[in-house]
């Protein structure tokens, strides 16, 4: 299964450890997570706990490049944020 993660993490907002330790703790489950996000958001991916071959980084891309790649993926990830009342309008862009 080919997972896809396009878009920033802030610490206090958007913050991906959750995601990326309950991602990491998966032993019994093909999938494969690729996150595609800004220099800032790599590294406090890497920050977060050391990433499996199946979770792999890519440097940010095109609008068009990003809508090419989620047409490809089985899901597309949503990271919820902290400030309630506030919808990331990636959900938007995944409609």
């Amino acid at each position: 299964m080919k997972i896809i993660y396009a878009g920033g993490f802030y610490p206090t907002i958007r913050n991906p450890e959750y995601a990326l330790k309950t991602f990491c703790g998966i032993k019994n489950f093909a999938f494969e997570l690729n996150i595609y996000c800004n220099d800032a958001s790599a590294q406090l991916v890497k920050n977060c706990c050391v990433l499996p071959e199946n979770i792999k980084l890519h440097k940010q891309v095109s609008l068009d490049e990003i809508r090419r790649i989620m047409k490809n993926a089985d899901v597309l990830l949503n990271i919820g944020n902290a400030i309630k009342g506030y919808m990331p309008s990636k959900i938007f862009e995944y409609i």
